[in-house]
């Protein structure tokens, strides 16, 4: 390798491993690996041998905890620091691979350009099941909480031709139900602000009216309140000299 530093999907393919496994044995182990720039995990020469030699150590029939009660809880990056640790004191004298299952399904997969769909899924599903097993032998782990925080990346690359498509598929007729719901919601909201506006005209044209009808009667009430005041108490005054004379 020429590189200092390698990818996730890099350091899977060197090692013969799913990416899931290098994240798993991570968290589970708290194995000190660095961060790039943008926060993705890199692997160094050092961080390789020292995650192969666990998965040798797995392979060889060494659980899980006993390495882990061995690190306790020290963050390893390398051999150097495995080796302080104990953990190198663990391998066996007959090293009899017991638990390679994994392993040999990933070699498989790698091997054969032309596998079917279903064999993929079939193989997919043998890896899981063994990780799962060995997991619950070794750490009490909720098994949906693992399913879904451990196989979940893994799901797309391995099951891609199959499973995405249909996600896609239940995803697509989802948003068009939703954006169907929305759309018809907007039309009875349109509907409804459309009444509202019609109906606040009309309440606002008949406050003008009824303002105006006020004003108009308060203009007479005031005419006649002025008429009566210069009117008020003076003599009529008869014009008709004729009619005056009747008068008198």
């Amino acid at each position: 390798m020429s590189k200092e530093t390698l990818t996730v999907k890099e350091a899977s393919n060197y090692l013969n491993m799913h990416s899931y496994v290098l994240r798993y044995y991570e968290k589970e182990l708290n194995l000190n690996i660095l961060r790039n720039s943008q926060g993705h995990r890199v692997y160094t020469v050092e961080n390789l041998e020292m995650i192969k030699f666990i998965q040798q150590l797995r392979d060889s029939g060494i659980e899980l905890r006993a390495i882990k009660n061995t690190l306790q809880d020290l963050a390893c990056s390398d051999m150097k620091m495995l080796e302080e640790a104990g953990v190198t004191a663990l391998v066996p004298d007959n090293i009899i691979p017991l638990n390679n299952l994994i392993k040999n399904l990933e070699n498989q997969e790698k091997s054969s350009v032309d596998v079917q769909s279903e064999e993929k899924k079939e193989a997919f599903m043998d890896i899981i099941q063994t990780t799962i097993h060995e997991t619950l032998k070794d750490e009490t782990l909720d098994l949906a909480g693992f399913i879904k925080n451990q196989v979940r990346i893994e799901i797309e690359n391995v099951v891609h031709t199959d499973i995405i498509p249909a996600m896609d598929k239940i995803i697509t007729r989802e948003m068009s139900e939703v954006k169907t719901m929305i759309n018809d919601s907007t039309e009875k909201t349109n509907d409804y602000y459309r009444q509202l506006d019609v109906r606040i005209r009309e309440m606002q044209r008949n406050q003008i009216k009824s303002i105006e009808q006020e004003e108009q009667v308060r203009k007479d009430k005031a005419n006649k309140s002025i008429f009566k005041r210069l009117f008020k108490d003076k003599p009529v005054k008869v014009k008709n000299q004729s009619l005056k004379a009747q008068i008198n």
